[in-house]
């Protein structure tokens, strides 16, 4: 492989302008260089009979977005035709072409035999609170059918069979992560679906205490909590526990006072099988709302996911308000602010765990 600089030995791109707009997470966006794709323009080309259909594929690394941390962000463009002087790419950001900011902190590798280029981006971070549209266009030359390839938001199905893979960010207990896989299949649940949603609740943290008061793996509030003890009696409730105010109940919980002899939401299995429990009654919930949803969300079963995880958040009387207001951007809701970022992280979380690897 050979490193070489963008539009001085292989690829031709218009020269930069100096006028810096406002950042993107690719750098700062050039006002003067703003493009968007034209379609009229490339189906006149499909049309002509000199243009010729392209065999070039686009790949990424890692597969989707990763919206709850940093990461190493690759394009592959593999061309069995061969990569030309003339070649050209695009990078477009939220319908902005953000080319030359991506370039500038590119780093590009190309094959020997020039039908394959690795571009590097270092450190690409995507806020989760954010929708992230982005796309790669890539043309051998002006007679070959231009390629196109969306880089897209992670998905996570909650009751895809699976395995928890790329788990490595944290350092858990492998009897954890057997209770974690034990007790999803007894609900029919992913086991990477209940795993992102505890690494966002508590960082797998067992003696983790929100601002909120809610404890444990799962980050089950004293309300879920009463709910789901009056279904298992025998979980051990810490009494008055409910009187103590953060500070003291971080205090309790840090000093072993309050632990999970005497705190269901500090055992293990337990907080694992009622953050379970509580998600088996979100997803009950929206199932007897399906013909609301049917009216106000058409393709509500790709949405099932975003609706399970906000109501975990926040609620699933305040996020049926919000989709009744706002049919299917209810994430957009000014109610759900904090919603949609949690939705967006834990199934990041998800499809990160889900792969267990995306090594090139």
């Amino acid at each position: 492989m050979m490193t070489t600089k963008w539009g001085v030995t292989f690829i031709a791109l218009s020269a930069l302008v100096s006028c810096a707009g406002p950042m993107t997470p690719f750098g700062s966006l050039e006002l003067t260089q703003l493009q968007t794709r034209n379609p009229a323009s490339e189906e006149s080309l499909l049309l002509s009979n000199d243009f010729r259909s392209s065999r070039a594929k686009i790949h990424f690394y890692p597969g989707r977005q990763r919206l709850h941390d940093q990461q190493l962000f690759t394009v592959i463009i593999e061309d069995p035709d061969e990569l030309l002087p003339m070649s050209k790419i695009k990078v477009i950001y939220n319908n902005r072409d953000v080319t030359d900011s991506f370039l500038k902190r590119a780093t590009i590798k190309l094959s020997d035999d020039n039908q394959k280029m690795k571009i590097v981006f270092d450190f690409l971070r995507l806020p989760a609170q954010r929708d992230h549209s982005i796309a790669i266009r890539y043309q051998r030359d002006s007679f070959t059918e231009a390629t196109w390839s969306k880089f897209l938001p992670p998905y996570c199905l909650h009751q895809e069979a699976s395995k928890i893979g790329n788990i490595s960010a944290f350092n858990v207990d492998a009897q954890l992560l057997n209770y974690i896989e034990k007790e999803t299949l007894a609900f029919n649940m992913n086991p990477n679906f209940l795993a992102g949603l505890i690494a966002q609740e508590s960082a797998f943290n067992d003696k983790a205490v929100s601002s909120a008061k809610a404890l444990g793996l799962t980050q089950i509030t004293s309300l879920a909590s009463k709910e789901i003890s009056d279904v298992n009696k025998d979980w051990p409730h810490y009494e008055g526990i409910e009187n103590l105010n953060y500070v003291e109940l971080k205090r309790y919980v840090s000093s072993g006072q309050i632990n999970s002899k005497n705190e269901w939401r500090l055992n293990h299995l337990q907080s694992i099988r009622g953050g379970l429990s509580y998600l088996k009654y979100v997803d009950n919930y929206w199932t007897a709302q399906i013909p609301l949803l049917k009216e106000s969300l058409p393709q509500y079963q790709d949405f099932w996911e975003d609706l399970m995880l906000a109501s975990y958040n926040s609620g699933p009387s305040r996020v049926k308000s919000a989709l009744l207001k706002n049919g299917s951007h209810f994430l957009e809701d000014s109610e759900l602010n904090e919603a949609k970022k949690y939705v967006n992280r834990v199934k990041s979380f998800c499809y990160t765990f889900s792969n267990k690897s995306e090594d090139l």
